[in-house]
């Protein structure tokens, strides 16, 4: 029976194989055997792909601000197709961004999408499309538009104006630390308060699509109220010894010195710059001690020459066809008192005759007793009215010294030295200080007597010639 059935199920079998109708049951276990052997083939479901999956992860940290101007290089790892993670600039990104191989430049504010790209093949699909957002920031620069003031003079002022970039705030103004209280700022203005380094700081702050401007400073020197240096802007030789000195013309006979010549035993602090015998400028403090003269910071010129056999001088005023100076001074004429003057020496330092072209202060003493006015005379002694070359002056004769007023005060001019000689040679010897025409003149210096100063000033001398024939 069972051998019946065996054969039955194989002729059945094969009938259904050759195409015969056959059972339901039968049909229904060989369409089963039909799917399996399709299986190998094609999906169980329809429509899906069999290919294993890929992500990206960007692994680089983007720059944060990201500036206009600067680079990044992004990075990413993929999945395990093999293939390159690539990069590309998204059109999102509205131009803020470019891309040249595997670096990105930010060009523009805004915000930069890099999108990460992965391909697949035969076994993994293409990666999902990965988005990175960069805030893009712009710089921005400051200049300054102004000018500091030159000279900058200790209690003056000045207002510092700069150009921003476009974030559209407003670029502020501070005092530097490094300045050391020598200015200070309220508002917009900057007032000078002593000598020194005045630095100024501008500022800009940034918003949502720029980044804060890059401090500027802007420095510049601070010098004493009325002058600076003058035209000595590279001194060779400076001292603050009180008989501190220096020879211009080394190596001739040597004529030309400038001298620091603090020789008042009371005297302050004083520092003296030489660039040349006719461009210098003295730095000097110096308190009011009754009135007297503190220093006389000079040029001077030895007649004859300190290397020279012949000194000092014999050579008599009678000698001379010419003996003229010409001069310019900067010298400060307000919370000080000076005078800026000529100092003349006759017969090895005996006789000293001054001529003075500017004065101040306590020396308003000596000046209004000389010229004419309700003072003239109030010093107990008799002014004389001369002109030398077209210049009217009022003469002092003190004992052992004499002393010219020119009548109008100047900062630069000339001076005929042989007339004011020849002058006194005519008034004979019924004077206090009689000059004669056999005196030789010794020493011509010209600088500036300080008495007293307002703090620390600068007494700069930009011009000087002296022509003895």
């Amino acid at each position: 029976m069972r051998e019946d059935a065996q054969r039955c199920f194989e002729r059945h079998s094969m009938s259904v194989l050759g195409r015969s109708v056959v059972t339901g049951l039968l049909v229904v276990g060989i369409v089963g055997i039909g799917a399996g052997s399709a299986a190998s083939n094609h999906s169980r479901w329809p429509g899906r792909s069999s290919k294993t999956t890929q992500s990206i992860s960007f692994t680089s940290t983007p720059p944060n601000p990201a500036v206009v101007g600067g680079t990044y290089t992004p990075t990413a790892r993929g999945g395990a197709s093999g293939n390159l993670v690539t990069f590309s600039v998204d059109p999102s990104a509205h131009g803020s961004c470019s891309i040249s191989g595997a670096v990105v430049t930010f060009v523009a504010a805004g915000t930069c999408v890099i999108d990460a790209n992965q391909p697949g093949n035969a076994r993994y699909e293409a990666a999902t499309q990965v988005k990175q957002f960069l805030a893009v920031v712009g710089t921005q620069s400051i200049t300054f538009t102004s000018t500091p003031p030159s000279p900058a003079l200790v209690g003056g002022t000045y207002t510092p104006t700069a150009a921003g970039g476009a974030s559209g705030n407003p670029v502020t103004f501070s005092i530097d630390a490094s300045a050391n209280g020598g200015c200070s700022i309220s508002g917009a203005t900057v007032t000078l308060i002593a000598v020194g380094t005045c630095v100024i700081d501008a500022n800009q702050p940034g918003n949502a699509s720029y980044e804060a401007a890059t401090q500027v400073r802007q420095s510049f020197a601070v010098s004493a109220s009325g002058s600076t240096g003058g035209n000595c802007t590279t001194p060779i030789f400076s001292t603050s010894e009180a008989t501190g000195t220096i020879n211009t013309d080394p190596g001739s006979v040597e004529n030309w010195w400038v001298d620091n010549d603090a020789w008042n035993g009371s005297h302050g602090p004083q520092t003296l710059n030489v660039c040349s015998a006719s461009s210098w400028y003295a730095v000097s403090q110096q308190t009011n001690n009754q009135g007297q003269v503190e220093t006389y910071p000079n040029t001077e010129y030895d007649v004859g020459g300190r290397n020279s056999p012949e000194y000092p001088s014999t050579k008599p005023i009678s000698a001379y066809t010419s003996i003229t100076s010409t001069f310019s001074e900067a010298f400060p004429t307000t919370g000080d008192s000076i005078d800026a003057s000529y100092d003349l020496w006759l017969n090895n330092w005996s006789t000293e005759i001054m001529i003075w072209n500017e004065w101040t202060g306590t020396q308003n003493y000596w000046g209004t007793c000389a010229e004419p006015g309700p003072n003239q005379g109030d010093c107990g002694l008799t002014p004389t009215a001369v002109t030398l070359a077209g210049v009217p002056y009022h003469v002092l004769d003190l004992t052992g010294e004499i002393i010219f007023f020119r009548d109008t005060q100047v900062k630069s001019g000339s001076v005929d030295i042989l007339a004011a000689l020849n002058y006194l040679v005519s008034r004979g010897s019924g004077v206090a200080t009689p000059v004669k025409a056999s005196d030789a003149p010794t020493q011509l210096e010209y600088g500036t007597e300080i008495c007293s100063t307002m703090g620390t000033q600068t007494f700069p001398l930009t011009g000087l010639t002296f022509n003895l024939s």
